[in-house]
């Protein structure tokens, strides 16, 4: 399993702990997808634990997933460990900011990654925060996405840039949930997980 899609599922903390747990099965995933579920900060916590097995993850797509100081200095911390594949982080729509630590943590992030697409808008970072951050990462202010007419536009080419990339990803196994597909109790996540490898097999 290399392509792991699991958005707008409803998928809660106790579900997002059992996930966690699976990730030693699949330490060849190179997109997770969890966008628009409500963990929250126990949620990822739980998935900061056992990410480091997913040793080839690329992309990775928190937006939207109620994820607070706590949870965000814990998943930051967490992805450090991973190898330089990782390239592409969206933390959109979450609730954290106003603090040094994690203004510290993000350009840690983007400094130990080649990152082409790094988005953390609509968070509760200050003007200064973002200033900050703007200030002590390099000029290739493509990456980073901000909310501003300028940093909208850089968003948009990163965007582009990403999405030209994946076209050359080809031929591998992926599992695509639909969003109208609602696996949020934790028995329908059980069920879904242990039957990985048999739907996988019919994704080409």
């Amino acid at each position: 399993l290399k392509y792991l899609f699991l958005k707008e599922n409803n998928i809660n903390s106790e579900g997002a702990k059992y996930l966690a747990q699976q990730f030693k099965y699949c330490k060849k995933l190179i997109v997770l997808d969890l966008y628009d579920n409500l963990f929250g900060d126990e949620g990822i916590i739980e998935i900061s634990k056992e990410i480091h097995e997913l040793v080839y993850l690329r992309k990775i797509d928190l937006f939207h997933c109620s994820i607070k100081n706590k949870g965000i200095k814990v998943f930051l911390n967490s992805i450090m460990c991973l190898s330089k594949h990782l390239n592409w982080i969206n933390l959109k729509q979450n609730e954290f900011g106003k603090d040094e630590e994690i203004v510290n943590q993000i350009i840690q992030v983007k400094l130990n990654f080649d990152i082409i697409y790094f988005n953390f808008e609509q968070n509760c970072l200050t003007e200064s925060e973002i200033f900050q951050i703007s200030q002590n990462l390099d000029n290739n202010e493509n990456n980073l996405s901000q909310k501003s007419t300028k940093d909208s536009q850089s968003s948009k080419k990163s965007f582009q840039s990403n999405k030209s990339s994946n076209k050359s990803l080809k031929k591998r196994n992926y599992f695509h949930t639909s969003p109208n597909i609602n696996i949020s109790s934790l028995g329908g996540l059980k069920y879904f997980l242990q039957n990985l490898d048999k739907y996988s097999q019919k994704v080409k």
